[in-house]
C-alpha cells in the first residue's frame, strides 16, 4: 500500500497498553525463572496478571476492535484465512485482528494466565513459595510447579508463531500492523473508527487492581512477603 492510503484508528490506548507490557514482561519473566530470581520473577508475573485481567475486561466490556467479541472466529475461518494467504498472498485487510491472528491472541491470553496461576501456587526452592503456595498442600504445591516449568516451551513455540505472522504480516503483505500494534493503533484502510471506551477502562482498571490487591493480601496472610530478603 502507498503513502496515501487512509489510515483509521482502531485499537485505543489499552491494547497498545497490553502489548508493551507484554514485550517487556515476557523476556525479564524467561530470564528471572531462568536465572532463579524469583522474587523478581513473581513481581513481574503479578503485575502481568494484573495487565492481562484489564485487557480482557475490558475486552468484555466493550463493543468495538478492542472487544473480545472481535476475537470470535472458527477454526475454520483461520485455516481459510491462512490458505488465501498462501495462495494468493495478498488478503482483504480486517480493521481489527485477522481470524488466524484473534484465535492466537485467545490462546495466549488463556495460556498465559493460566501460566501465571500456576505460578501463584508453585514452590521453587526450600526458600521459596510462590505467593499462594501456602494456601494448598506441599504435594500439589510441587506438581503445579512441574507443569509451571514445562509450559514456557509450549509459550515460547506459540509466541514464536505470532510474532512470525506479525513480521509476515508487516513484510510480505505490505501492512504496517507493526505502528498500529506499538505505535498509533490505527490500521491502513477505512473503516469505522475504534474509540476508547473511558467506563469501561476504569471498570476494568478497578477490577484488575481489586484482584492484584487480593492475591497480594493473600500472600502476605500467608507470609509471601516476609520471606523475601
Amino acid at each position: 500500500m502507498n503513502s496515501t492510503t487512509a489510515r483509521t484508528k482502531v485499537w485505543p490506548w489499552p491494547v497498545r497498553f497490553a502489548h508493551y507490557n507484554l514485550l517487556l514482561c515476557l523476556p525479564l519473566l524467561l530470564l528471572t525463572g531462568n536465572m532463579g530470581w524469583l522474587y523478581w520473577h513473581a513481581a513481574l508475573g503479578l503485575w502481568l496478571m494484573a495487565v492481562l485481567l484489564f485487557r480482557v475486561t475490558y475486552a468484555l466490556m466493550v463493543t468495538d476492535y478492542a472487544s473480545f467479541r472481535s476475537l470470535l472466529y472458527s477454526p475454520i475461518a483461520s485455516l481459510s484465512y491462512l490458505w488465501s494467504v498462501i495462495r494468493a498472498k495478498e488478503v482483504q485487510p480486517y480493521p481489527g485482528h485477522n481470524p488466524a491472528g484473534s484465535n492466537m491472541v485467545l490462546l495466549l491470553w488463556g495460556l498465559l494466565l493460566l501460566q501465571i496461576g500456576l505460578g501463584l501456587f508453585s514452590s521453587g526452592t526450600i526458600f521459596y513459595q510462590g505467593p499462594l503456595a501456602h494456601w494448598i498442600s506441599f504435594e500439589l504445591s510441587l506438581q503445579l510447579t512441574d507443569w509451571h516449568k514445562q509450559m514456557p516451551g509450549v509459550l515460547l513455540v506459540l509466541i514464536a508463531l505470532h510474532i512470525a505472522a506479525v513480521l509476515w504480516t508487516q513484510f510480505a503483505l505490505k501492512e504496517r500492523i507493526l505502528k498500529a500494534i506499538f505505535v498509533d493503533g490505527e490500521k491502513e484502510g477505512q473503516f469505522a473508527t475504534g474509540r476508547l471506551d473511558a467506563r469501561a477502562m476504569w471498570i476494568a482498571l478497578s477490577i484488575a487492581m481489586l484482584l492484584l490487591a487480593v492475591v497480594v493480601g493473600l500472600g502476605y496472610q500467608g507470609g509471601f512477603w516476609r520471606l523475601i530478603p
